[in-house]
């Protein structure tokens, strides 16, 4: 007799049909969007899943071409928008968490890992780039906000993920016409012109690159108009 190979007869069904003829991978990637980070991120987990097991797939044609330059421009919310959705929301633990991410550009999961050192000066304390000081890009928005007086929800979430993915769900709850992140890109937007690069983007937890690359395409024309309104002072 033989001697089998561990996990050989595992390797070879999911090779072949029952038929006998080599089967076709239908990746699970196929569930997200083209050309997302979603179907970009399960592409590469499945490929290191299929490179491990030595199973003969190439997911490459489904991978698609995301990256900050192939990313669908957003609609930046205006102040005035921003404001009367702040006005709607009844909760003050969640009014705190939009104001937050107003005034400051936070990545969503941040909010519960942030704190006043110096008022209105804000610490991001841990996150996806790690630790960082902001300022609001509105002076007068913390104090408009009422934001001096930390207020959390109670959230829970393993993940930094988890977390973005609970302030996510509360918004469309709330009847938010925006997701959270538009905040994050309506307050970069509006740095552009007012902020020196490498500042707006160490404030965003960015490089200089990544910021330039990914927001001075989104400005429209409004942007532009003020930008000349405020030459012109």
């Amino acid at each position: 007799h033989r001697r089998r190979r561990p996990g050989g007869g595992a390797r070879r069904r999911a090779r072949r049909r029952p038929g006998g003829r080599p089967r076709r991978p239908r990746p699970a990637a196929l569930a997200h969007a083209c050309n997302t980070r979603a179907r970009r991120r399960v592409c590469l987990a499945l490929g290191a899943l299929a490179k491990f097991a030595s199973l003969p797939i190439d997911l490459a044609p489904w991978k698609g071409n995301y990256g900050p330059a192939s990313a669908v421009p957003r609609s930046i919310p205006s102040d005035t928008a921003i404001l009367a959705a702040w006005e709607s929301i009844q909760s003050e633990e969640w009014r705190w968490v939009f104001g937050v991410l107003a005034a400051y550009g936070l990545r969503p999961h941040e909010v519960f890992a942030c704190q006043f050192d110096r008022y209105p000066r804000l610490r991001v304390l841990a996150g996806k780039t790690g630790p960082r000081l902001v300022y609001p890009l509105q002076p007068d928005w913390p104090d408009r906000l009422g934001l001096k007086a930390r207020r959390l929800p109670r959230c829970s979430g393993r993940r930094n993920a988890d977390l973005g993915h609970r302030v996510t769900q509360a918004f469309r709850r709330m009847g938010i016409a925006f997701a959270p992140y538009d905040l994050r890109h309506a307050w970069a937007v509006r740095a552009i012109g007012k902020l020196d690069l490498s500042i707006a983007a160490a404030m965003m937890g960015h490089s200089s690159v990544v910021h330039t690359r990914t927001y001075q395409r989104w400005l429209g024309a409004s942007d532009l108009d003020r930008a000349w309104k405020d030459l012109k002072r």
